[in-house]
């Protein structure tokens, strides 16, 4: 299975059809969270990267309203990062003081249909980090020394669940791009093809992203059955590579080229 916080709950309960509430459950808000302090430091100092790697306070704040045929699920972090460049709210990229984790709906109009529309954390494929199938946001800061959990960046979608006695469909739909939080040099240094050598805070780089909504859209779809224990899936993915994958010399701006993708999985 995947490893904790990036399980995909929804699919896992659902193999054979939808996890449903029991009448007796009684409807609850409950609010669950955590308080954490993160530090780093590099034991060189190198003019690529600042010599504290992580300095991050952080809350984390999550709550979820059940009912009969609809949720809520809502998860905010605030936090505190000393090493940032800049304090200002970036909910794309994660920067900023707060991080809007999950913020949907779940509405379920039939027994066998569930629709997820908002803010949400989306994951499928077999886990162990292997992301094949797997083409929605990371965030590469995990690298800095944060949770398994944060490896995952949050999306802003619909994604519709089908469950049927041949087999289950999942399919999301993501109306503008949704990027990686991706490696610019700002904390974490790499290799740049562009530059012919490493680079880092001296060189952040600067991209062209898509952004126009219903036009740099995204749709991925997972045709997937269990038998016997065995989980047969089958994924197409349209959209654009999540990081910058491309590079305009006339404007000296990375690009995130348009990408389609076909993959399977036996598990």
């Amino acid at each position: 299975t995947l490893p904790p916080g990036l399980g995909d709950t929804e699919s896992a309960l659902s193999l054979d059809g939808p996890f449903r509430a029991t009448d007796g459950d009684t409807q609850r808000i409950d609010v669950s969270g955590f308080a954490e302090y993160r530090y780093g430091q590099r034991l060189r100092s190198t003019d690529l990267n600042q010599q504290t790697s992580i300095n991050e306070a952080r809350l984390h704040l999550a709550s979820e309203y059940p009912s009969d045929q609809w949720s809520i699920d809502a998860a905010v972090d605030f936090l505190y990062d000393a090493t940032a460049a800049s304090q200002r709210i970036d909910l794309e990229t994660g920067d900023g003081w707060l991080d809007l984790r999950r913020l949907n709906l779940l509405w379920t109009p039939a027994p066998d249909v569930d629709i997820r529309i908002g803010r949400q954390i989306l994951t499928w494929g077999t886990g162990d980090l292997v992301f094949l199938n797997d083409l929605f946001p990371k965030d590469w800061n995990y690298f800095r020394g944060r949770d398994l959990e944060y490896i995952k960046a949050p999306s802003d979608a619909a994604k519709l669940s089908w469950f049927t006695d041949t087999a289950n469909v999942d399919i999301v739909y993501t109306p503008r791009f949704d990027a990686d939080r991706f490696i610019d040099g700002e904390h974490q240094s790499f290799w740049n093809d562009v530059a012919g050598g490493l680079v880092g805070q001296d060189d952040v780089i600067e991209v062209d992203q898509p952004n126009d909504w219903f036009k740099d859209d995204e749709v991925a779809v997972r045709l997937y059955r269990n038998l016997q224990g065995v989980e047969l899936a089958v994924y197409v993915f349209d959209g654009f590579y999540k990081s910058p994958a491309g590079y305009d010399p006339v404007t000296d701006r990375f690009l995130f080229p348009r990408l389609r993708t076909f993959g399977g999985s036996l598990r």
